[in-house]
């Protein structure tokens, strides 16, 4: 599993020993939804990242670069 994801899925509370010990996990509905926006996060969070490397923003990037999280985050029905 992706480094990432791993630490993703410790954090959302889901318990990897017993998957990497029979090859499946029970995952509980709160762990799976604290997973799930971890990984939005991080997704939103590398969108930033490399909206911020741009050089010199014109005036469709600032869009984006405005509304893009902001999109991601309603399109998952998550606060912003």
């Amino acid at each position: 599993m992706n480094e990432l994801i791993n630490d993703l899925a410790i954090k959302a509370g889901i318990n990897l020993w017993s998957f990497k010990e029979v090859g499946f996990a029970s995952v509980e509905e709160h762990e799976l939804e604290e997973f799930a926006d971890l990984i939005i996060e991080e997704c939103i969070k590398a969108f930033e990242t490399e909206a911020n490397t741009w050089k010199q923003l014109n005036h469709l990037q600032s869009a984006v670069l405005r509304k893009g999280s902001s999109a991601i985050k309603k399109h998952f029905v998550i606060a912003d």
